[in-house]
């Protein structure tokens, strides 16, 4: 029996390791992924790192079915074919179905992310902004099948946050009183 993933209440995401073959390709996507991340001006990644080797070679419907959490939306697992550099770690991302609804085909409930998107998919998830299906059919179209900021939202979108501008700025203006 593989062991529980909770989630709790804040909207974590998860990244389950599934392959124990390499420590270093492991350890080269982790720093990768809080690169990415830190570009969102996110001191350090806020999710939930599973590395236990109880997962070793786990289905995606197993990780489903130990994840728990009212705000669960999505779990990215890093199986064997996340764990390469040159396609940019597509880890595949898993849906968690909301408990009473519909279940959705197997197709539509998976889908690969470079980490530049890992971001994205967790944050429109957990506001409900666009649907996993929405993800899916976008990673559908790309060429190789792996959903990318560039392929996504196109090449001339803007990344954010833009590097030319602050991430945030505030300038107090006196109240003016009637």
């Amino acid at each position: 029996m593989r062991p529980a993933i909770d989630l709790g209440d804040e909207g974590q995401f998860a990244v389950v390791r599934t392959h124990y073959g390499d420590d270093g390709l492991w350890r080269a996507l982790l720093r990768a992924l809080d690169e990415e991340y830190g570009r969102y001006g996110r001191p350090s990644p806020d999710f939930l790192l599973v590395d236990d080797p109880a997962w070793a070679d786990a289905t995606p419907e197993e990780v489903v079915a130990a994840v728990s959490g009212p705000a669960a939306n999505a779990v990215f697992l890093a199986d064997a074919e996340a764990l390469t550099e040159e396609k940019g770690w597509p880890l595949l991302t898993v849906d968690v179905p909301v408990p009473g609804w519909e279940p959705r085909p197997v197709e539509e409930t998976r889908f690969r992310s470079a980490l530049d998107m890992v971001y994205y998919v967790d944050c429109n998830l957990s506001i409900a902004n666009l649907d996993f299906a929405d993800f899916a059919d976008g990673a559908g179209e790309a060429p190789d099948g792996v959903l990318r900021f560039a392929t996504y939202y196109g090449p001339d979108a803007p990344q954010y946050p833009d590097p030319e501008q602050p991430a945030f700025t505030f300038t107090p203006r006196p109240l003016e009183l009637p």
